[in-house]
């Protein structure tokens, strides 16, 4: 049917009009718009009306333009882009386009820090140390024509690719001294007082007996006197006149005749030193430039799960406690705990750790293979030969060093100690011909017995494959030359990358050289202490409580779940101690050694196992027949196991001995129990 115009508001609908249209067409009116005005669509052959361009002609000057000048015509398509860009230069110079909120990270002034005086921080050492090993580098980028093979320098090339390894970051440990400083000792204390640089205040701690005309410090009674801390937060307690006193300082100059830090490597802001004029002196200077903020790297990273200190209240291994130079870790129950203020990244904790709880943290483990990978490898590809890795740290090598020697290959670490074993095969894995440790001072006790004992370790290894002992070696002071002992034999370099897992890295490594080698041993005997080996259990004793696989922090003792079978993984093994410490019966013993067949070493075996016992009552499994007969032994005399229905009870289920009780009339009496 033919829709009739309807009127609305004075105005007439069209016919045909839908409702949208009728709206749209009611809004224009509403808000003034004529509809004479409207623009009139164009008729067909009609022609727009042409709209002018803008250029550059008729654009104002530059320099006249204000933040309230118009810019759209800038922006118009015939305007040239860089007259465009001058133009929008300008405007967002305006004020209102530079509001500073405080709130973009970027949004300060990184031109002021304050200055590090003479201190060198680990960073510096390690881009100064690049620098020094960038020839080639330096030749390209200077436009030199590339060296043919005969003209390239093997370990240029090598100890460049080394460095483009880039290193995992890890955390910061910040130190903040204030220039508080406690002298101990006697009247040299009180000349040192005397004596001190502008920026430290001192207090005087008078222990020694010949201060008695002394009228500066307080009197100590020194066998009374502990000191611990670090720079920024040294605490010391003493008793006066039988009262405890505690002084805080920043730092501490101990002047004493024994030192109050027995550390091999004490912490940071201690110093003890001979209480003569020189030596004093040269302290004071070291100490004036430990005031103000220092940041050091967090050099350790610890994982509880697999530490192999403690379970269940047993001690087992102490192994980092007793390397550690510093005395930065002690026994926390069931675990360790590191103290970062007192770690320096000595790095043998590490070395020693045999399930790699904790680990070095800069550079990682996987980090240091992968820079030794790199060298090697770059060594190789630039025609180099016999590669010797020189694991060193402090000083460069000297250039006349490296002349003398040119398949020396410098390989710079914090602390030679903080490698281990593990990195050592790996190198020779990788195509080292020789592996040269090079300690620059005298070390630690505990630092260099540990060394001595992971050394022990790989010549065992090295002799069960029949390679030379004398490829993996300690020098002291530079004292090894290129004439002792012989090195590795010329094999297929190993292909695999380097792993974080230190005991991963280790079989690795191990696998290859099994492989390369012409003759070995099957399984090679290891001395006392290494961290592989097998377990064994005397199948008289063993019950199979299983609480040896509870404590067993890398599951190389397991369970057979639904069988009554106790299993072994040699890999697993870290010879920590943890079974035959927890074993009730002392039914376990451990053996160092290790199977050089990949396939052994990885293969449960069943080191023993029983048939069950079944239920008397129900028939179920749930037990073995030892505990059964171990539990009938021991409750014989037992005034509750005195008939033998409840002596039955023992060889039932749970389950079934619940019911049975409930059942006796002499377990459970009704008098008994209308008690109850």
């Amino acid at each position: 049917m033919k829709r009739e115009s309807v009127e609305i508001s004075g105005t007439q609908s069209e016919a045909g009009e839908n409702p949208v249209e009728r709206w749209s067409r009611l809004k224009r009116q509403s808000s003034g718009e004529a509809s004479d005005a409207a623009p009139q669509p164009l008729q067909a052959g009609e022609q727009p009306a042409p709209v002018e361009q803008l250029t550059d002609a008729d654009m104002p000057d530059i320099e006249s333009l204000t933040p309230d000048s118009d810019y759209t015509g800038f922006l118009s398509p015939q305007v040239s882009e860089s007259l465009r860009r001058l133009a929008l230069r300008r405007l967002f110079q305006g004020a209102q386009f530079n509001v500073r909120d405080g709130l973009d990270d970027y949004d300060q002034d990184f031109t002021g820090f304050a200055k590090l005086g003479g201190v060198v921080t680990a960073d510096m050492r390690h881009l100064l140390a690049q620098e020094q090993h960038r020839p080639g580098e330096r030749e390209t980028e200077r436009g030199q024509k590339p060296m043919n093979h005969s003209q390239r320098d093997p370990r240029a090339e090598a100890l460049a690719a080394m460095e483009r390894v880039s290193l995992t970051p890890t955390g910061m440990v910040a130190y903040s001294s204030g220039g508080n400083l406690v002298i101990v000792g006697g009247k040299e204390a009180v000349a040192a007082a005397k004596r001190l640089p502008a920026a430290l205040t001192a207090r005087v701690l008078l222990v020694s007996g010949d201060t008695a005309g002394e009228d500066v410090g307080m009197r100590v009674d020194r066998d009374t006197l502990r000191l611990e801390g670090y720079l920024g937060a040294f605490r010391l307690v003493f008793r006066d006149a039988g009262r405890p006193v505690e002084l805080e300082a920043d730092m501490v100059l101990d002047l004493g005749p024994q030192p109050l830090i027995s550390a091999a490597l004490p912490p940071p802001g201690y110093i003890y030193c001979p209480p003569d004029e020189t030596a004093v002196n040269t302290s004071l200077t070291l100490l004036e430039e430990l005031t103000g903020t220092f940041d050091k790297p967090e050099y350790f990273h610890y994982d509880p799960d697999c530490c192999a200190h403690a379970r269940n209240g047993v001690t087992a291994c102490t192994r980092c406690i007793d390397a550690c130079p510093a005395q930065a870790i002690h026994s926390l129950l069931e675990r360790v705990e590191v103290d970062p203020y007192l770690c320096q990244g000595g790095g043998v904790c590490a070395t020693v750790c045999p399930s790699g709880a904790i680990g070095y943290a800069y550079p990682r483990g996987g980090d240091l293979g992968r820079r030794m990978r790199r060298l090697l490898l770059a060594f190789r590809e630039a025609g180099g030969q016999l590669p010797v890795l020189l694991i060193h740290a402090g000083e460069p090598v000297s250039e006349a060093r490296l002349r003398a020697q040119p398949s020396l290959l410098p390989f710079p670490v914090e602390e030679v100690a903080s490698v281990g074993a593990e990195s050592w095969l790996s190198a020779l894995a990788w195509g080292a011909h020789r592996v040269v440790l090079e300690l620059d001072s005298m070390p630690a006790p505990q630092v260099r017995l540990a060394l001595d004992g992971q050394l022990q370790m790989v010549s065992e290894l090295l002799r069960g494959m029949d390679y030379p002992d004398s490829a993996v070696l300690i020098s002291e002071a530079g004292g090894w030359s290129p004439g002792v002992g012989s090195g590795m034999p010329d094999i297929e370099p190993a292909a695999h990358a380097a792993m974080d897992d230190k005991r991963t890295a280790l079989f690795l490594a191990l696998d290859h050289l099994h492989d390369q080698a012409a003759r070995c041993k099957p399984l090679v005997p290891l001395s006392a202490g290494a961290p592989f080996g097998a377990a064994s259990v005397e199948a008289r004793a063993c019950t199979l409580c299983m609480a040896c696989t509870g404590v067993c922090p890398t599951h190389a003792l397991q369970s057979g779940r639904a069988l009554p079978q106790l299993r072994f993984i040699e890999a697993n093994c870290i010879q920590c101690g943890l079974c035959t410490r927890t074993c009730p019966e002392n039914a376990i013993s451990i053996t160092p050694r290790i199977l050089l067949s990949r396939d052994e070493r990885n293969r449960p075996r069943v080191l023993h196992e029983e048939p069950p016992f079944c239920c008397v009552s129900c028939g179920r499994p749930f037990a073995t027949r030892s505990v059964v007969d171990k539990m009938l032994t021991r409750l014989a005399g037992h005034w509750m196991f005195q008939n033998e229905r409840a002596r039955q009870r023992l060889k039932m289920c749970d389950e079934c001995r619940v019911a049975d009780i409930v059942q006796d009339p002499e377990s459970m009496p009704e008098n008994d129990i209308l008690h109850q």
